[in-house]
């Protein structure tokens, strides 16, 4: 997890594979913490458009 957009963005230069940025506002480091449910959900929705 990267908590800073600006370090997020940056880092689009260096991923080959398909990505995408969300932000997660009122979120901190621990956002598997504060918003489990919602990074979960993202998670799943990035692995079921890109399987194999």
């Amino acid at each position: 997890m990267i908590t800073d957009s600006m370090a997020a963005e940056g880092t689009v230069d260096f991923v080959t594979g398909p990505c995408r940025f969300e932000v997660l506002p009122d979120v901190g480091h621990y956002a598997t913490d504060q918003m489990s449910d919602r990074v979960n959900a993202l998670l799943l929705e990035q692995l079921a458009r890109h399987r194999p």
